[in-house]
């Protein structure tokens, strides 16, 4: 997945935020990164992944739930 300067910025914020356990804040950077990136797939499971750590289960199955709607064979994506 080749991404812009902005959206690497952002995803790298997101992550960093996150590190910093800066929830909110990287939730904020992953939606941002998200809407303008919709096809990156690893970066949403990342994002779901995240959600579901941190208790957010209805913004997480969300995220799955996108994810399952352009991958419906995916077995592991239907496990989670």
């Amino acid at each position: 997945m080749a991404l812009n300067q902005q959206s690497q910025s952002m995803l790298l914020k997101a992550r960093e935020a996150k590190q910093n356990h800066k929830i909110d804040l990287a939730i904020n950077f992953y939606e941002q990164f998200l809407k303008k990136n919709k096809n990156a797939e690893d970066i949403r499971y990342e994002f779901a992944t995240f959600l579901a750590v941190h208790n957010r289960t209805k913004e997480a199955i969300s995220e799955f739930k996108a994810l399952l709607k352009n991958n419906s064979q995916n077995a592991f994506l239907q496990a989670n």
